[in-house]
């Protein structure tokens, strides 16, 4: 059965975690600056009193930094790149907890290490590329704007590794490409009303995973993949300026579950559409007033697959393929474009 055309985010806050106390250096170096945390759970926090310092701080009493519970002030003039590297263990950033404005004129990376890693960042504006490494193990991303703005100037990388990681993404603008990769196991992304000047891509890899988009503007290429497990993509009130590729089969060298549900609803794309889903029992559905300005592609597969459609405009015409199987469709009317069905009884 497909699951629910839920597109509701819920963004929690950071748990609470009892960890041992860790320690975290930070250093100015030929104009890095250089946060690096050990292999105990570093908790931090970066926030911006003015245009031309940062402070950055303990997230409690778990955390000291340059061994001592204290805030460190980093005067940004001449700062060409900003490295957080906090080791292993469960560790915890938050950049602009609640509020703020933090402005980052050099380019930002950050690498939690292996652990149950959590990444907060709130009303931030990155003139410049931005990246986010949580490692393995379970580890959980939240990006919003709850008070001002959250803007990404240049290009927004976001990878979280093994694990079953979790990624919400709100109200944002980058202007740049937006590449999310999250590896095995059962992950979750959500993004909700974001604004992508580039190309947007998410390789959600081996596992069970969810990929929800809902009023997702995207100025350049889509390209979603999946691979082995039972992924479940949902696009709401979307918009593609260019092509919008979904693929979700996983390779021939798996046999392990792969029933794959794509959902498509009140969605307008520019280009080409391809819809992949491989092996397993997939359903398909595309309705509620989607407008294809190209041609649509669906591949459906081995196995018992369904296909739904109603309400949409092909312009181009689709051509789906049902594959081995004892396939299903539904046309449930109100489509306008040629609609060429194979290998469907």
């Amino acid at each position: 059965m497909p699951q629910s055309l839920s597109t509701h985010l819920r963004l929690e806050p950071l748990e609470s975690r009892c960890v041992p106390a860790g320690n975290v250096m930070v250093n100015v170096n030929n104009g890095v600056l250089n946060v690096i945390g050990d292999n105990e759970g570093n908790r931090i926090q970066i926030v911006q009193p003015n245009p031309f310092s940062l402070l950055i701080r303990p997230g409690d009493f778990s955390t000291r930094i340059n061994g001592h519970l204290s805030t460190i002030t980093i005067i940004t003039g001449g700062i060409s790149k900003i490295s957080i590297d906090l080791g292993g263990g469960n560790d915890v950033l938050q950049i602009s907890p609640g509020g703020g404005l933090v402005v980052f004129n050099a380019p930002v990376f950050i690498n939690t290490g292996t652990g149950n890693d959590s990444v907060l960042i709130e009303d931030i504006i990155a003139h410049n590329h931005f990246f986010i490494d949580t490692g393995n193990q379970d580890d959980t991303v939240l990006l919003r704007a709850p008070a001002t703005t959250l803007q990404f100037d240049r290009n927004l990388t976001i990878q979280t590794g093994q694990g079953f990681d979790i990624l919400a993404i709100q109200d944002t603008v980058i202007r740049g490409s937006l590449r999310v990769t999250t590896a095995q196991q059962n992950d979750s992304v959500q993004l909700l009303d974001l604004v992508i000047g580039g190309d947007f891509s998410a390789d959600l890899g081996k596992g069970s995973d969810s990929l929800i988009l809902n009023q997702v503007e995207v100025r350049g290429q889509a390209l979603i993949g999946g691979s082995a497990g039972d992924d479940f993509v949902q696009i709401a009130r979307g918009q593609f300026d260019f092509s919008l590729r979904i693929d979700t089969a996983q390779a021939p060298a798996f046999f392990s579950s792969d029933n794959d549900t794509v959902i498509i609803g009140n969605t307008q794309v520019a280009g080409t559409t391809t819809i992949s889903t491989g092996r397993g029992a997939d359903f398909v559905r595309l309705r509620d007033f989607n407008d294809f300005g190209s041609q649509v592609i669906v591949d459906l597969g081995e196995h018992n697959d369904s296909l739904e459609f109603a309400f949409n405009d092909f312009q181009l015409g689709m051509v789906a393929n049902g594959g081995l199987g004892l396939d299903t469709y539904q046309d449930l009317g109100s489509n306008t474009g040629l609609v060429q069905l194979e290998s469907f009884p």
